[in-house]
């Protein structure tokens, strides 16, 4: 056999363990580290919409083996974990999960499926009243745990519309810094 062939194959095996070990690591911290119905928040690049520290507040879940986040924004929007966190300020984030877990049980994930799926299906459906990131996130999470678990996350904050000096109309929003300090979720 020529050592040049030899070398090669050796070379070859070698490049497909790694790429096989390194897939194999990954899918086992992706499992680890983010679970169905986390809730993630990430940082604020200094938005101008809001004062808030967080820029956007997502739903994770997991189909197959790839991890998704789900956030409003305008519409109902949904990427891979690795994007979301990339639109974050230094990649920083914060996961919060529901504190009684048995809350989240087969009937309970499989209706925040449907309720999730379909307003991202659904791009009519999925128009929220207010236009800024801080309330369609947090209030699109709040929504999914109301519909699913009949828990209600926080407190919703009375937003007033006004024209020319006048109310036209008030709406009671979730945000996300109410979001992320209810009682109902842990680190």
């Amino acid at each position: 056999m020529n050592f040049s062939f030899t070398k090669n194959i050796a070379l070859s095996l070698l490049i497909l363990f790694l790429s096989t070990s390194i897939y194999k690591a990954q899918k086992k911290t992706n499992k680890q580290k983010f679970k169905n119905c986390d809730i993630i928040f990430i940082t604020n690049n200094t938005s101008p919409i809001s004062k808030n520290k967080f820029a956007h507040v997502g739903f994770i879940l997991l189909e197959d083996t790839l991890t998704y986040v789900y956030y409003a924004n305008e519409t109902i929007i949904k990427c891979g974990i690795a994007e979301f966190i990339s639109q974050s300020k230094n990649k920083k984030y914060t996961l919060k999960h529901l504190i009684d877990k048995t809350q989240l049980n087969e009937e309970a994930l499989n209706t925040i499926k449907v309720f999730v799926k379909a307003k991202f299906d659904n791009n009519k459906d999925a128009k929220l009243v207010l236009n800024t990131t801080d309330c369609c996130d947090a209030d699109f999470i709040w929504k999914i745990y109301k519909t699913a678990i009949g828990i209600s996350l926080c407190d919703k904050t009375e937003f007033k519309i006004e024209k020319d000096s006048k109310v036209i109309s008030t709406q009671k929003i979730a945000v996300s810094l109410d979001v992320f300090e209810s009682e109902y979720l842990e680190e």
